[in-house]
């Protein structure tokens, strides 16, 4: 399905699994460029990995904890 997403920038949340990840992949499917996060580094890196090489969508992976202000 095409969704005019193309070449358009989004950020997913609690990416690394689920249906945070679902989403990230879906959108790295219409050509989304993503910057993806959670708060575990690794898992984060090894989903944006993973979407990219799925996709090949330009995915960079961030650490974030969106539960603290600091």
């Amino acid at each position: 399905m095409e969704l005019g997403l193309k070449g358009k920038r989004a950020i997913v949340m609690a990416a690394s699994r689920g249906l945070g990840f679902a989403s990230a992949r879906g959108l790295a499917r219409e050509g989304c460029k993503l910057v993806v996060c959670s708060r575990d580094q690794a898992r984060i890196e090894a989903a944006a990995a993973a979407i990219s090489k799925e996709t090949g969508a330009d995915v960079k992976a961030l650490v974030a904890d969106v539960s603290s202000a600091s």
